[in-house]
């Protein structure tokens, strides 16, 4: 899991952290939902839940990349463009 997106044992581990914690408490809690709400209604609410962890995942990476303003976003993106000393002595942009 660590070799193909190349992450740091650091970033691997706290996504794997992550599973490990979230199955053993969703697992259980299924059950009980989908009896209480139905599974449309568990179904729908799991999408909401999802939803809203992929939009507090963005807030956090554009606050991230405003933070650390361009050089962060040359970083992400793995831009080559660094220009030269001299004027049109780099790359175009």
């Amino acid at each position: 899991m660590r070799a193909e997106p190349h992450w740091s044992l650091a970033t691997a581990g706290a996504l794997s952290t992550a599973n490990a914690v979230g199955y053993p408490l969703g697992a259980p809690a299924t059950p009980v939902l989908t009896a209480r709400a139905g599974e449309r209604a568990a179904l729908l609410g799991g999408y909401a839940l999802d939803g809203a962890g992929y939009i507090a995942s963005m807030t956090s990476l554009v606050a991230y990349l405003r933070q650390g303003g361009a050089s962060a976003a040359e970083r992400w993106a793995g831009a080559r463009c660094r220009p030269g000393p001299a004027v049109g002595s780099g790359p175009p942009c």
